[in-house]
């Protein structure tokens, strides 16, 4: 124990020798080589925990961590050192003899295992453990008669000054200094990358001009109206037929129908950034592989920019025909949710690439200065052992001490996560402006007009494109969309005419904001606000049918497709002389090979005749003391909007070939205390009586004050007459009868006129002119049980155009219809309608049934109220399609039809396009808002009439006409003039 405590007191002398370098870096300078090497012979000598706690001034678990960063094992502690045989012992002394031969490291470490292995091989039985050369130096420390010592380079007197080592000091810039330049070259690499080049944005007030069709147009001819594709999703599984693609075949569409530009509103592309999961594989199931093999191998990897290549090759082929561009007008693109994930992933790749450029050079820089301080401590020994002075050496490790906890805080932050936001925010703008760069190069007059919200304005009418972010199957979007503008509209901020909405959509939606214009000197003046939900542009057929083999078709856009509510199409949407008009066509029509191979077809889509138009409308609402007018000066005229209505389109020589009136022809008494009701503006006797006396107080002679006199009069008597309204169920009828009959029967002959000139045919519960009952009338008590408002006013109508028109009344009687329903007079209709040959036309008047039933493409279905089947707390053009997807055909007459299902009563103009149909909710044709709606917290409602015009050969443009109330009062304003009756009712039959 002797020789241990010699040992002890040798290490404690060291430590003393390197004190300054223990006291300022401690748990540093043991990591160190020097600080090895002290650790080693402490493990060597056999200390135990404690003594090493007491030496070292350090905790066990520290030195066992610096133990394992130094790769150094202690020994077992045996509780006996076992003594070495004589024969193990002349071995060991001839080895330590020839060490003092040697002249470098290696010699040294091959001698020491010679003699380690040469000892082994001499091991008694009771030696149980193996020599090591830490036990044999741990041995001879404590064997005081031996001093043995191993030889270069240890011990310096074996050495002639020739032979000793020496060590420059580490000179030149410091490996710190290298990285941090280095680091500054790749700040200068990515700043171009830094430089915003953003797209040129628009605001309501300065939106993106683009120009009307030409005047010769005769669909659009210089009218507002914004012509879009959504959603084409290029990359995903397709077709491989280009004749059957949707997209192909909508630029096809734009062409032949000559639309000046189209504005595709993002998601040109797919591609898959999402990083890899459990998930991948089945989101590789939906996108096209077709240009993914070359010269037949398939490339494992691909780059970003390699794969947007290839889909935008894929976009020039399907919109390029025998090397020239399809279309011939412009193409406008906004980004989408796609184009926005690709720069999304553009920017992290970038970021990844930058982040391992930096993390390289950082950890290069951490390895030289490791081999700098190995480099300084084997110095700073060096010239303690020649007694030198290692102080500039020492000073030089501490820097290098310092600099490397610089750069491994440096490494430390060398991470994705810690981009800097402003670089991240600019790499954004500037992928955004690369990509849009790619598309505008590569493809035919090709723009790229916004990577957000836009403004676009043509003609006088201004519209907001934005995009539907979510990736999923919902209906809540657009319901929050209408509640949002609208809650704008009434704390007075200002909105486009149009709010378009692209994305990954579920159908076609549209809805309208009415809200009063505030003008308070024209109480009924209101606006409009059109919300338009875009279809996507997508063969959900193709989609579904393959991807049947799959167990789990995982991506949102398999999800889209299989949804019931689905549906495909594009649509071009605008005004036509102030009047609200849609074109859209679904993708039966998109995906028509035989449709778009006949050019003739094609040239009759754009000039021919085709298209049956009828008028829906519902809620007259007869005799109320609210009713809806329009006011007309010369001469004094005030017409509830039917009557207007149907007016203007005689007036206009309109070919409506058929007609639907959804219930709610009177007022009836819908609600308890109706009698009670004491309108605002309504005046009792007494009150006239002062009213007339006031206007006749000052007797007049002057012609033109004797006119304006009688003016006033009469103006007050209509008004008070029509506050008044009419209390009783039969004079309401009778009164309707007298307006829209007696005085209007020519509208209703016309209808039947035309309908028998373009041979229109219509079975099932289905007429040309068809009524329906509504719940005013069957709320009335006493009546609404017995009798059916829609029978009578049949009835009336063919008793009316048989005694006027001499139309047989056998005739009208299969020409005009009125399906009776449910024990409470709620009609339902339900039948088909064809356009027949002559021959067809003579056999359908004999017997109907005579016709088969694959003339009659359409299925016309209609309720007064929308389903409640579906509502939940949703908009109701959103419960109607609910309930008509999953009622499905509960009757022979929708199987194998485009099924139109109609409905009134909630006064709101909207529609929604089905896989297969079309659901329509139809305005009020008669009363505003009355204090039993606002006590119910009801918005205010449409008002108007709508005319839906169907290809009668079910291929090609849909289109649908919103004759509103402010438009018929803007026409009115204009004297009844300026309206472009052959664009609006454009390839009428």
């Amino acid at each position: 124990m002797d020789n241990h405590k010699d040992n002890h007191k040798k290490i404690i002398e060291r430590l003393k020798n390197a004190a300054k370098d223990l006291e300022k870096k401690g748990k540093k300078y043991l990591r160190s080589s020097a600080g090895k090497k002290l650790l080693q012979e402490a493990v060597d000598t056999k200390y135990n925990w404690k003594e090493m706690e007491k030496i070292f001034g350090r905790a066990d678990t520290t030195l066992k961590e610096i133990l394992a960063y130094h790769k150094i094992s202690k020994p077992r502690v045996y509780k006996k050192i076992s003594d070495y045989t004589n024969a193990q012992l002349t071995i060991i002394k001839k080895h330590y003899e020839s060490s003092t031969l040697i002249k470098s490291q290696e010699e040294s470490s091959a001698l020491t295992k010679t003699m380690v292995d040469a000892v082994n091989l001499q091991r008694g039985k009771e030696n149980k453990e193996p020599a090591t050369i830490n036990a044999i130096r741990c041995y001879l420390n404590q064997v005081s008669d031996l001093n043995l010592q191993w030889g270069w380079p240890r011990n310096k007197k074996n050495q002639s000054e020739e032979e000793k080592l020496t060590y420059e000091l580490p000179s030149g810039k410091s490996p710190k200094d290298e990285v941090l330049e280095a680091l500054e070259s790749i700040k200068k690499q990515i700043h171009v990358l830094t430089l915003i080049s953003e797209i040129p944005g628009t605001t309501l007030d300065e939106p993106l001009v683009l120009p009307t069709a030409p005047v010769s147009h005769q669909w659009y001819g210089n009218q507002p109206i914004f012509y879009f594709i959504n959603a084409p999703l290029i990359g995903l599984l397709s077709n491989k037929n280009d004749e059957q693609n949707p997209f192909r075949n909508a630029i096809r569409l734009a062409e032949t129908v000559k639309a000046p530009w189209l504005i595709i509103t993002g998601n040109l592309i797919h591609l898959d950034v999402t990083q890899a999961s459990k998930n991948q594989g089945f989101r590789a199931m939906v996108s096209d592989t077709q240009d993914m093999e070359k010269n037949g191998s398939i490339e494992l990897f691909q780059t970003m920019e390699e794969r947007i290549q290839k889909r935008i090759k894929r976009v020039k082929e399907l919109i390029s025909e025998n090397g020239k561009p399809i279309f011939s007008g412009n193409l406008y693109f906004t980004f989408g949710k796609t184009e926005m994930d690709i720069v999304n992933y553009w920017v992290a790749e970038e970021a990844r690439l930058v982040t391992e450029q930096q993390r390289d050079i950082v950890k290069n820089g951490i390895k030289e200065i490791k081999k700098d301080i190995i480099k300084l401590e084997k110095i700073i020994s060096q010239k303690r052992r020649n007694d030198e002075d290692p102080e500039e050496a020492r000073l030089l490790l501490e820097v290098r001490y310092q600099e490397l906890e610089f750069l491994t805080k440096k490494q430390a932050a060398v991470r994705q996560t810690n981009l800097n936001e402003v670089v991240r925010k600019k790499w954004v703008l500037n992928f955004c402006r690369k990509l849009a760069k790619i598309f505008e190069e590569k493809l035919p007059n090709f723009k790229v007009i916004a990577t957000g919200d836009v403004y676009v304005k043509t003609g006088d009418k201004t519209a907001k494109i934005i995009c539907n972010d979510k990736n999923s199957e919902n209906d809540t979007f657009m319901d929050k969309l209408w509640v949002k503008i609208n809650n704008d509209l009434h704390n007075g901020n200002r909105q486009p005419d149009f709010v378009f909405v692209g994305g990954f959509n579920l159908t076609y939606e549209r809805y309208d904001s009415v809200y009063p214009a505030r003008d308070f000197s024209d109480s009924r003046q209101t606006t409009l606000v059109e919300i338009v939900q875009l279809p996507m542009c997508v063969d959900s057929e193709y989609l579904k049918r393959n991807l049947e083999h799959t167990v789990n078709i995982g991506p949102f856009v398999t999800r889209l497709a299989a949804n019931p509510f689905f549906a495909s199409g594009i649509v071009f949407y605008g005004q036509i002389s102030n009047f609200p008009v849609r074109d859209f066509a679904a993708l039966d029509t998109l995906t028509d090979e035989k449709f778009f191979s006949n050019k003739t077809t094609l040239k009759k889509l754009f000039e021919g005749k085709y298209l049956a138009f009828g008028e829906i409308h519902s809620d007259q609402q007869e005799g109320s003391r609210y009713q809806a007018w329009y006011e007309i000066s010369e001469p004094f005229s005030m017409p509830p909007p039917y009557v207007f209505h149907h007016q203007a389109f005689l007036n206009w020589n309109a070919p409506i070939s058929w007609n639907a009136n959804l219930g709610d022809i009177c007022q009836g008494e819908n609600f308890d205390k109706y009698h009670l009701e004491d309108p605002e503006g309504y005046m009792h006797a007494y009150d006239v009586e002062k009213r007339i006396e006031a206007l006749f107080v000052n007797p007049v002679i002057n012609p033109e004050a004797l006119i304006k006199q009688r003016n006033e009069l009469i103006k007050l008597w209509y008004q008070n007459s029509k506050d008044a309204g009419v209390t009783r169920v039969d004079k309401q009828l009778e009164s309707y009868w007298q307006r829209a009959y007696e005085d209007q029967s020519e509208y209703y002959f016309k209808i039947i006129q035309h309908a028998d000139k373009i041979g229109l045919a219509a079975i099932g519960k289905l007429g040309i002119i068809s009524k329906i009952s509504g719940n005013h009338f069957q709320n009335t008590p006493g009546v609404g049980s017995h009798f059916d408002e829609a029978v009578l006013c049949a009835k009336k109508l063919i008793e009316v155009l048989s005694r006027k028109h001499g139309l047989n009344s056998d005739m009208l009687k299969k020409r005009v219809q009125a399906p009776r329903g449910s024990g409470e007079n709620v009609s339902i209709l339900a039948g088909g309608l064809g356009l027949l040959n002559s021959k067809d036309y003579e056999n359908w008047k004999k017997d109907p049934q005579n016709v088969p039933n694959e003339k009659f493409p359409y299925c016309i279905s209609a309720k007064h109220k929308p389903g409640k089947g579906g509502a939940r707390k949703v908009n109701p053009i959103v419960a109607m399609r609910r309930v008509r997807s999953l009622k499905g055909t509960t009757d022979p007459i929708y199987q194998d039809r485009f099924v139109i299902e109609l409905a009134g009563h909630i006064d709101r103009d909207a529609e929604a396009l089905l896989p297969n149909g079309l659901c329509k909710l139809v305005p009020c044709d008669g009363e505003f808002q009355t204090p039993f709606a606002q006590e119910l917290d009801f918005s205010l409602g449409d008002i108007g009439t709508s005319i839906l015009g169907l290809p009668m050969h079910r291929r090609g443009f849909f289109r649908l006409i919103s004759f509103s109330y402010e438009g018929f009062r803007r026409y009115i304003k204009n004297g009844q003039k300026n309206v472009d009756v052959a664009k609006l009712f454009r390839n009428a039959l």
